[in-house]
């Protein structure tokens, strides 16, 4: 099953400069960082949640991505743990996974995530979700 890019809060916009990408899967991350970085945003990326914490403390970025299945931190115990930082939770955060199961979808709203995207997606699709969620 492919989920569509999906917002549950795509009424605030703002100025996306940053991203931060966490996910464990390094080609997916090489990939992802190459297609935002072609369109000129700084990106940054961490191998798990516990990695990303660490980068988040550092910089502050303006977009998370952030993949589900991960060793160490899982996606939504990561979305938590920002959501827990007052200094973070106004930070967008988009949920990645090729799960596919519906209840993914709700854990990761009730995690505090902003948005879900279905692996695998294209690069004209990740452009868009930023684009969607940017006002620049």
């Amino acid at each position: 099953m492919q989920f569509a890019v999906y917002f549950q809060n795509s009424e605030t916009t703002m100025a996306i400069k940053s991203i931060l990408m966490i996910d464990d899967d390094l080609q997916i991350s090489r990939l992802v960082r190459f297609i935002l970085e072609s369109a000129k945003y700084k990106v940054r990326t961490a191998n798990n949640g516990e990695q990303a914490l660490l980068l988040l403390a550092a910089e502050k970025p303006d977009l998370i991505f952030c993949d589900v299945a991960m060793p160490v931190m899982d996606g939504f115990m990561t979305v938590q743990a920002v959501r827990s930082n007052p200094a973070w939770h106004d930070v967008p955060i988009i949920m990645l996974t090729a799960l596919g199961d519906v209840r993914d979808l709700d854990r990761a709203f009730s995690a505090g995530a902003n948005g879900f995207l279905g692996k695998p997606f294209s690069p004209k699709e990740m452009l868009a979700t930023v684009a969607q969620l940017s006002d620049a």
